[in-house]
């Protein structure tokens, strides 16, 4: 069995973390910690990029899944901490979109925290159709298609 482990208060250790909170929220506030895996690291196969040729080829070595990435002390990359029961803020969702972009066929960052009504910006910069298709649990899901012209687009 595996378990996460989180300690506070060291420097924060999220890599690819987005937080995204109006001026009013950041007065109310700050979290630190460092979020760690425990026990024995798994083997994890390598990404299967032989679907699409064209992202196969951008890859001249196996590609690790982005689904268990540890740093130093292992430390855990892509880490959402959501606070509960933090304190209203009037501030809204920011204006400025959450960008994803999509490089050797992967999204980057991997994980992106975005606040309900912010919009979502996706990019594209493989020069290959992508396909975005997003599964919120609180608002409609999206299906939009990127191409190479195109080069992004935005959900709001």
């Amino acid at each position: 069995m595996y378990r996460l482990r989180a300690r506070a208060p060291v420097s924060l250790f999220i890599a690819s973390l987005l937080l995204l909170l109006g001026a009013s929220a950041l007065e109310a506030g700050s979290v630190t910690g460092k979020v760690t895996f425990e026990g024995p690291v798994p083997r994890l196969r390598p990404v299967d990029m032989n679907a699409d040729p064209a992202c196969a080829a951008k890859h001249s070595a196996p590609v690790a899944p982005d689904i268990l990435t540890l740093g130093p002390g292992k430390g855990m990359k892509y880490v959402l901490v959501q606070v509960k029961n933090a304190p209203a803020s009037s501030a809204g969702a920011p204006k400025e979109p959450a960008v994803v972009d999509q490089v050797g066929c992967r999204y980057e960052p991997h994980v992106v925290g975005v606040m309900a009504g912010q919009p979502l910006r996706f990019k594209n910069s493989d020069g290959v159709l992508h396909n975005v298709h997003g599964l919120p649990k609180e608002s409609a899901q999206f299906n939009l298609g990127i191409t190479y012209v195109e080069r992004e687009r935005c959900h709001a």
